[in-house]
């Protein structure tokens, strides 16, 4: 299997990435012009109280795409640099970005915490099932045990 097929799932995650982020700053700035916030007023976290619910949600999820997602990107680097490209880890990888996806799409939508949840937590157990794929290769193909 070609390595840099690994790569793929990381360059969707930038595009869910930069989506989010178009979208925050169009909330934001639509949320100040609403509510006739100005521009320096926003110098803080507190700040966004004075936005509406709509555009702090949209900033939480931007946030929120810094956060599990940063041990996807190191995984897939990982696995990348140690030649280490399986099917498994491919369709684990494609899987959490196709969750991280859900869990954005229901967040900027209609935003049903019962239904962001569970996106949010299979998306965790996949990475998890994925570091655990890769160190269980990593271990049998080094012989470090």
């Amino acid at each position: 299997m070609a390595q840099e097929l690994i790569l793929l799932p990381a360059f969707f995650m930038v595009l869910l990435t930069i989506f989010v982020w178009v979208y925050m700053l169009k909330m934001r700035i639509n949320g100040m012009k609403e509510n006739r916030v100005h521009p320096e007023k926003m110098k803080s976290q507190q700040a966004k109280s004075l936005l509406p619910e709509h555009a702090s949600i949209s900033a939480e999820n931007f946030s929120n795409i810094f956060e599990i997602p940063t041990l996807f990107y190191v995984l897939l680097g990982f696995i990348y640099m140690t030649q280490s490209t399986s099917t498994s880890l491919l369709v684990l990888a494609c899987a959490y970005v196709l969750l991280r996806i859900m869990h954005s799409a229901i967040t900027l939508t209609y935003n049903k915490v019962m239904h962001r949840f569970p996106t949010y937590v299979l998306s965790c157990l996949v990475l998890w099932a994925m570091w655990a794929d890769f160190a269980c290769n990593l271990i049998a193909d080094k012989n470090l045990f």
